[in-house]
């Protein structure tokens, strides 16, 4: 069977068993449901590992973030990743937090307005940051 045909062949069998599909996905999806509220540990298990690849998914976001803003402080000129801050140069940090409350939404929000070239962010070390916004400015 050519790739054509294979592909005719595909579209016409996906529309002719609608709703057997349909009945599949449902039903796989029941199954699953089921499994989980009856074993808690499994439950456990399906929550960490949600929960470790949201934090790795955030970990790259944000050093994606870091590597479009220059990887390194403004001020200073320091570069350990560990220790860098994304700094709103307007001060709309909280407002911006506020509003995306999961940190990962606001990390994509930050990373399409960089993409965009919006000067609105700037890369500063965790001591320079705490420096700029400190109220006593001695």
């Amino acid at each position: 069977m050519t790739p054509e045909e294979r592909r005719v062949y595909n579209a016409t069998w996906y529309q002719a068993n609608l709703e057997k599909r349909k009945e599949y996905g449902q039903t796989y999806k029941r199954k699953l449901r089921e499994k989980r509220e009856a074993d808690p540990e499994y439950k456990a298990q399906h929550r960490e590992r949600i929960n470790a690849l949201n934090q790795r998914n955030r970990k790259k976001l944000r050093l994606s973030i870091l590597e479009m803003l220059g990887n390194c402080c403004k001020i200073c000129g320091y570069s350990n990743k560990r220790a860098l801050q994304i700094e709103h140069i307007n001060g709309d940090g909280a407002e911006e937090r506020r509003r995306y409350q999961d940190p990962t939404a606001c990390y994509r929000f930050i990373k399409s307005q960089v993409e965009a070239g919006t000067d609105r962010y700037q890369i500063l070390c965790a001591n320079c940051h705490i420096i700029k916004h400190s109220d006593d400015k001695a």
